[in-house]
């Protein structure tokens, strides 16, 4: 597939860089996307497109969202920043509460003809039957645990796929003699329910099994996948010689290696419809947050609207949303110069002016 004229300054620097990228990754991704995917930011869902402000930034209201954490760079931003706020809100709350973050990193052993649909539910079934008996309660009396916040992650590497989750345990402090056992009895529980869950061959390593430590906040954010990976150096620079599916994206996009395109869409088939965070019951409403939203519900909350800057006909918009540095420069021109500044983006583009 040819990357074409839209895609090939993926890495751009500057004012509105962020935003340039994540669009031209989401053009590269579109070919290879579930057909809401394909579609999103782009299909109108209303007779006009609005170049729309919020909060001093704009955006195009008007248009289908896919909503998908996984298989889209957009939605995915807008989602794992909204996550972001929500857990960083629960761990001041149980700092201010006298309670400490903890961050439990757990992963089998996988092989490279695993398939990752199936491998990553095992690992889920895992952790569920982790918090399950006696054993699980005992932990959370022993060690004063307030509630946890479990995420899933993907990699890719030599080894294939290694799906794996991290978890924020909110605990009492703990000495360094309580912290030895907590991860002694940690990375026990979790190799008896690998084992009973998925079998031997699943069985991690006594080193590589788990992990158990306080936690910092670029620390935890980062390992619950709310580190806005978009912001990060391009390149196979996963973790030692593994990627994330979005470091496989931009590397497809840079490269073109269609390889990379088939583990891109191998990536998105094997995470759809796996949820990114859970939370234990009760501990939202404990922390004072509102009930939970759903990923759509949180790429559609912010396409919000305070102010509408410009209204772009769905003639305009067809011809329009075929350029990435079109669309950007007419969301820099609204935060820049107001309607007037649009206008004259659109008049360009339009009349084929530079």
């Amino acid at each position: 597939m040819s990357l074409g004229n839209n895609t090939s300054n993926v890495t751009p620097t500057g004012p509105g860089s962020g935003r340039r990228r994540m669009y031209a990754l989401k053009e590269v991704a579109r070919s290879y996307s579930s057909p809401r995917g394909a579609k999103c930011g782009r299909v109108r869902i209303a007779p006009n497109v609005e170049v729309a402000l919020r909060s001093g930034r704009a955006h195009f209201h008007g248009l289908l969202r896919c909503g998908s954490v996984w298989e889209c760079p957009t939605c995915s931003a807008a989602i794992r920043a909204e996550r972001a706020k929500e857990v960083e809100a629960v761990v001041v709350w149980h700092r201010t509460n006298g309670g400490s973050p903890y961050l439990l990193s757990l992963t089998v052993r996988h092989g490279l003809g695993d398939d990752l649909k199936p491998l990553r539910a095992g690992v889920a079934s895992a952790w569920k039957r982790f918090q399950a008996g006696a054993p699980w309660k005992r932990f959370k009396q022993r060690f004063g645990m307030r509630g946890s916040v479990r995420a899933l992650e993907v990699t890719v590497g030599p080894n294939g796929f290694h799906p794996h989750i991290h978890v924020l345990l909110l605990l009492k402090p703990l000495t360094p003699s309580e912290e030895s056992a907590a991860r002694l009895l940690l990375a026990e529980r979790w190799k008896n329910v690998v084992l009973a869950t998925l079998g031997m061959d699943a069985l991690p390593s006594d080193a590589h099994g788990s992990d158990f430590r306080l936690c910092a906040k670029a620390n935890y954010l980062t390992k619950l996948g709310l580190g806005m990976e978009l912001t990060a150096p391009v390149g196979k620079s996963g973790r030692g010689t593994n990627r994330s599916p979005l470091q496989v994206l931009t590397d497809f996009a840079n490269t073109g290696d269609e390889s990379d395109a088939l583990l891109w869409q191998k990536c998105c088939a094997g995470m759809r419809g796996a949820r990114m965070l859970t939370w234990t019951s009760g501990l939202r409403a404990a922390a004072g947050l509102t009930a939970e939203q759903s990923d759509i519900e949180i790429v559609e909350g912010e396409d919000a609207v305070e102010e509408i800057v410009f209204s772009i006909s769905g003639d305009q918009w067809a011809k329009l949303r075929e350029t990435i540095g079109v669309r950007c420069a007419i969301l820099e021109a609204a935060e820049r110069g107001g309607s007037n500044a649009v206008r004259e983006v659109i008049s360009h583009a339009l009349n084929g002016v530079p």
